[in-house]
């Protein structure tokens, strides 16, 4: 009788044993599965990556091998309509990277750096300029930026071409102080000149510029 009973525990116990494992063998399979799944998404992803890649580049040469047959067409009023969009497009992308590191600032360190941010493409006259790129301090070496809590936060920037060189520049930024929930968004107007070849811009002078209260 005895026996009996102990042949019946072994045999529920193999039972259970058996059910775990089909369990457990149900379980990574279906992990496996789960993986095969996501590495076949991830690998449909980066395919679909690189053909938006693959496109890009060949919309990007494209435009390029349009652009040059244009500069260099026999036609005299397409190679001046040509250079035109050719320079007013490097104004434009010159002007958006520099205003925007230029007014895009939080205290004196990211201040001072700006200049280093932008020496790739702006002349060595201008990186030298102390009165459009100041040390932020006052008169008694004191960090004004610092005291008076000021910030600032580049919104916009919009190009008005002169001639192949030079051009008027809209900014407009959000300045305020830390201590204070009123800002303002500011309107500068800038003259800037370009040097086209070496897409670097050459110097800027402020001309006009306009505060509204928030």
């Amino acid at each position: 009788m005895k026996r009996k009973k102990v042949l019946i525990i072994q045999l529920i116990v193999l039972a259970t044993s058996l059910i775990l494992i089909i369990l457990s063998a149900w379980n990574v399979r279906q992990n496996i599965s789960k993986y095969q799944g996501l590495k076949s998404e991830s690998k449909v992803a980066s395919q679909r990556v690189e053909s938006i890649k693959k496109d890009y580049l060949k919309s990007q040469k494209q435009l390029e091998e349009k652009i040059n047959l244009q500069v260099n067409s026999d036609n005299e009023l397409v190679r001046e309509i040509a250079n035109h969009n050719n320079n007013y497009s490097i104004m434009t992308s010159l002007s958006t990277e520099f205003f925007k590191v230029y007014f895009t600032w939080t205290d004196i360190n990211s201040y001072q750096n700006r200049p280093n941010e932008l020496k790739n493409i702006i002349s060595d006259s201008l990186f030298n300029n102390k009165s459009i790129f100041d040390d932020g301090k006052d008169n008694t070496g004191g960090d004004y930026i610092k005291a008076l809590g000021l910030k600032s936060d580049f919104e916009s920037s919009e190009v008005s071409v002169i001639d192949d060189e030079s051009a008027i520049v809209k900014v407009q930024y959000e300045g305020g102080q830390d201590s204070k929930d009123a800002k303002s968004t500011s309107t500068r107007f800038y003259l800037v000149n370009y040097d086209i070849s070496n897409q670097k811009i050459e110097n800027i002078k402020a001309i006009f510029s306009k505060n509204i209260a928030s």
